[in-house]
């Protein structure tokens, strides 16, 4: 599903929020059982191209308006920085743990 901006452009992508969540959970997790984790590469920093559904799948934490280039950060953007600065997740806002 398309992300939606509202009036000023800003997404509230909720889904991808928790599904980050959830995956930093585990690798924190992960890490307190001694594996010595050495970084975390998000997928996707920006939205891009897919040959099958083209622009219409969106998986950036940075929106990318198609038609002007236009590069707008989502809630998943804002909250992945805070996790950045802080190092802690929060995890109040999980729906659901991976299996």
């Amino acid at each position: 599903m398309p992300d939606v901006s509202n009036e000023s452009g800003e997404v509230d992508d909720t889904d991808r929020i928790d599904s980050l969540a959830a995956h930093l959970t585990e690798l924190a997790e992960t890490m307190d059982d001694g594996v010595p984790v050495k970084g975390y590469y998000l997928w996707s920093l920006l939205d891009d191209f897919e040959w099958a559904p083209g622009y219409g799948t969106q998986f950036g934490i940075i929106r990318i308006d198609p038609e002007t280039l236009e590069r707008t950060r989502q809630a998943s953007a804002r909250r992945y920085a805070q996790v950045a600065r802080t190092g802690a997740v929060d995890t109040a806002s999980r729906r659901h743990r991976p299996s």
